[in-house]
């Protein structure tokens, strides 16, 4: 039986999300509608808050590769380029 926690440490929620504790505080810092509690000057992450992260972050193949999508890059670098020039010319 599994008991759910309050607050997990950092290295229990990159257990649970699968992301590294560099990549969970990275996220942090640049998503504010992520919050953490802080005890001691350690980050603790909320159930809700670890399950937000592995929906938006930890989630495989939610962007395509690069790879597979320079083609639909370039196009776009071409077609931004072609209206800066509008824009200097």
């Amino acid at each position: 039986m599994q008991v759910d926690k309050k607050y997990y440490s950092i290295t229990e929620a990159s257990k649970k999300t699968g992301l590294s504790t560099h990549r969970l505080r990275y996220i942090e810092k640049s998503n504010p509608i992520i919050s953490i509690v802080k005890i001691r000057d350690r980050r603790y992450y909320t159930s809700e808050t670890i399950a937000y992260i592995k929906k938006i972050y930890a989630t495989p193949n939610i962007n395509p590769s690069l790879t597979n999508n320079t083609p639909h890059m370039l196009q776009k670098i071409e077609n931004l380029l072609s209206e800066f020039n509008k824009f200097v010319v």
